[in-house]
């Protein structure tokens, strides 16, 4: 389970910078460097008490991450998207520049998507607004119940992504976004079970 954990992480990682940079800049940047870390997140450790692939993380281990990540750094904040058919929350974590994730830079960020959205904008104004905001990156994990891992994984890459300051993790943060939703079947996963509750 813990190598499974890694691999998905090294190879989010590899993807997500990849994305953030251009080529140039992925040569001066090995991915696959050691990473460095500021000591100023809580790690899902010191929240959980016990290492991300070592047992399982319920929801409502994931959720005391979530709020612990968003009370203790700049970098990210989280929401709810919604509630699971039993009550459970379905809360995701946006993290990025500290400048990227307010609440003011996420509403210009949703009204720039919208923007983007609308078929009768012209070439020019779709470049000028790309040009000004950040990329959005989605990572949405445990869709069906029984496979935990992914969860696992996106806590890990939020806590990386958020107290990370090696070039790795700066390449992404410095010019993306990144919303993570570390469960989206917690009913499933409560569960045992591969469908959500409904």
């Amino acid at each position: 389970r813990r190598a499974r954990l890694l691999a998905s992480l090294a190879a989010l990682f590899v993807t997500a910078s990849v994305l953030a940079v251009g080529p140039a800049a992925q040569a001066a940047c090995d991915p696959f460097t050691a990473p460095v870390y500021a000591g100023k997140t809580p790690s899902p450790q010191d929240v959980l008490g016990f290492p991300l692939g070592s047992q399982e993380v319920t929801d409502h281990q994931i959720v005391t991450y979530l709020d612990a990540i968003d009370a203790g750094s700049t970098a990210v904040t989280t929401a709810q998207a919604a509630t699971s058919v039993q009550g459970r929350p379905i809360d995701y974590a946006i993290v990025g520049k500290p400048s990227n994730v307010t609440p003011s830079a996420l509403a210009t960020l949703r009204a720039n998507a919208a923007a983007l959205r609308d078929p009768t904008l012209s070439q020019s104004q779709a470049d000028a607004i790309e040009q000004s905001m950040p990329r959005i990156l989605w990572l949405a994990a445990n869709v069906h119940g029984t496979e935990e891992s992914g969860a696992d994984a996106g806590l890990q890459i939020l806590y990386d992504l958020a107290d990370r300051t090696d070039c790795a993790a700066k390449a992404i943060t410095d010019d993306s976004v990144v919303v993570i939703m570390p469960t989206q079947n917690p009913d499933g996963r409560a569960l045992e079970t591969r469908r959500n509750a409904y």
